[in-house]
């Protein structure tokens, strides 16, 4: 049987099965030119994806079967396993007219998918033993040696070009830019996987406020990694060029997250010792200022390596060796009735409400100055900063204004070391609005601290 439709194969495969097992939902390929091996594993890992997102029952992979009408092809070929009549759960999918309509939709999608991706642009290795890293650059772990001649699919360059990043059977990773030849024209496909590279200077926390897939690469036609729980701490190392995808870095995993998952944090800080606050990661950078030791600051992100911290201290911004600081809390009250929540918005889960005048210490803040990240007993979370009051002081005369800019006009000046609350920060951190006795209004951050 499989010789007879063998020989009325289409340009691309597929063959459809039930058969009587344990072994749920997994894709068979083969093939005796590596070529078609690696176009079939693509074919069967998009057609297995989508089978999983529709009927939900356990994913056993991709595998190879030495069987004829997969390895006498001249194209792409996968069997597909769509479920199992001795197993109850595929029973009852296979049984129902819905299950069979939704299994039969899903094969329909993958291959879709499978063709779009078939329509990336080729591009060649041109160098013997060229590393494919996970990153662009030499400081990225290297995923596997690419011999000369590879093809590979072109996905898109970093800013400065010196770095592209292609595909590679199932892996998404970078090929320095001198070892590759990309045809003249040759444009990157025009969805999600058009990337700008990620930071090699700077890296944010970050956490999720979803449930999230880390993927390979930033779209979802990549292979997931793992599921993030929400409220999983990353750094966040750049983005893709779209702006809808995080480069991230979780333990030793590296890979993208959407950013509607995603939020960027802040943490307080202070020196413990005498410090240089530099213009960038390294004592090669010359010094902005010496910080003396108790100075507080607020920590933006990390280097990468990660031995220096992105900072900022009044209004200036630089860098400062880790081994010279550390994490601050700020032990406050509540100014009014709040919930302390899983996540930085009014819809995630609440763990519990605060009354006024609970004591919590603040850890940090959201990127938007909007929530203010706090433990209280011992539970942490996410409170509205509307609901604490942060103490701080001014640093010097400075002017209390109506809005976070200059071009905001003057409520009054506010003296040097005049005690004022905190009601939350703009983004980006540089203006404070602040309760100053009976006036509400915005200092530069630049003469203020807790």
């Amino acid at each position: 049987m499989l010789q007879e439709n063998h020989d009325f194969a289409p340009q691309e495969e597929l063959e459809i099965n039930f058969h009587p097992s344990v072994n749920p939902y997994l894709e068979l390929i083969t093939s005796t030119s590596s070529e078609r091996v690696q176009n079939s594993r693509l074919l069967a890992q998009a057609v297995q994806q989508r089978k999983i997102q529709a009927l939900g029952l356990t994913d056993r992979g991709v595998r190879t079967a030495n069987f004829h009408v997969l390895r006498e092809t001249n194209m792409a070929a996968i069997l597909s396993e769509i479920g199992f009549l001795t197993n109850p759960g595929d029973r009852a999918v296979i049984m129902s007219e819905q299950g069979r309509d939704q299994a039969a939709q899903a094969i329909h999608l993958g291959i879709l998918d499978y063709l779009t991706q078939q329509q990336s642009a080729t591009a060649t290795i041109t160098g013997n033993g060229v590393n494919f890293r996970r990153g662009p650059g030499t400081n990225y772990g290297v995923i596997s040696v690419l011999p000369l001649g590879t093809n590979v699919t072109f996905l898109g360059t970093n800013a400065n070009g010196s770095w592209t990043n292609v595909r590679h059977g199932s892996n998404t990773g970078w090929v320095s830019s001198e070892f590759i030849n990309v045809p003249p024209g040759t444009s990157p496909p025009s969805n999600d996987q058009t990337i700008v590279a990620p930071s090699t200077s700077r890296r944010r926390h970050g956490m999720t406020v979803a449930r999230a897939h880390l993927r390979r690469g930033p779209g979802t036609t990549h292979d997931t990694i793992r599921i993030l729980s929400p409220y999983t701490e990353v750094l966040v190392t750049g983005r893709s060029a779209n702006d809808r995808w995080s480069h991230v870095h979780i333990g030793d995993e590296v890979g993208w997250i959407s950013r509607d998952h995603l939020r960027e944090l802040t943490t307080f800080a202070q020196t413990h010792r005498r410090a240089h606050l530099r213009t960038g990661a390294g004592t090669q950078y010359s010094t902005i200022r010496i910080l003396n030791a108790n100075t507080h600051m607020t920590i933006l992100g990390s280097s990468i390596p990660g031995a220096w911290r992105r900072v900022r201290v009044g209004g200036d911004l630089g860098w400062v060796h880790y081994s010279h600081i550390e994490n601050r809390e700020i032990a406050v009250n509540t100014f009014a009735r709040g919930h302390l929540r899983r996540g930085q918005r009014s819809d995630t889960t609440s763990m519990n409400i605060l009354n006024a005048n609970t004591r919590i210490h603040i850890l940090g803040h959201s990127g938007d100055g909007r929530w203010v990240r706090a433990r209280a007993g011992n539970q942490t979370g996410w409170i509205y900063a509307g609901h604490v009051r942060e103490p701080g002081r001014t640093t010097a005369a400075v002017n209390l204004r109506r809005g976070a800019g200059t071009n905001h006009g003057v409520i009054r000046v506010l003296p040097n070391n005049t005690n004022v609350r905190v009601l939350r920060r703009s983004s980006g951190g540089t203006w404070t609005q602040v309760v100053a006795g009976n006036d509400t209004g915005w200092i530069s951050s630049e003469f203020f601290r807790n």
